[in-house]
């Protein structure tokens, strides 16, 4: 039985309905990394997605079997389900089979607690959408 990363993890969470994200990018060059993905797991620390190799943008990640690449990167996305920006670093990645990858991300450090704590209460359940 595989264990998903986020499983691991120690912070509160929710069980939340899969969230469609758009344009994850690298802060620092600002190229997109992927064309779409999925937060399908979250925190108060961080959000675990899951991205298909097929909406990766960038060659020398659609070629590889790992995205270890993106380790510690700065990352942005747009969730536009709740017209909202998240930013993060990458903490760990994963290869689950098929084409499918798991990234965890952790919140930046500037983000405050109290914020990613109401985010938790905004963030839809299973069964709300």
């Amino acid at each position: 039985m595989k264990v998903r990363l986020m499983e691991r993890r120690a912070a509160k969470r929710k069980n939340i309905h899969t969230l469609d994200i758009e344009h994850v990018i690298n802060n620092h060059t600002l190229k997109k990394i992927c064309s779409k993905a999925k937060i399908v797991d979250t925190s108060t620390e961080g959000f675990l997605i899951v991205i298909e190799r097929e909406d990766l943008m960038m060659g020398d990640l659609k070629d590889g079997l790992t995205l270890e690449a993106l380790k510690d990167m700065s990352l942005s996305l747009y969730v536009p389900f709740m017209d909202l920006e998240l930013d993060g670093t990458v903490g760990l990645t994963r290869h689950i089979g098929k084409g499918t990858f798991e990234v965890l991300v952790n919140f930046s450090d500037d983000t405050p607690k109290y914020w990613r704590e109401c985010l938790m209460d905004l963030l839809p359940e299973l069964d709300e959408i």
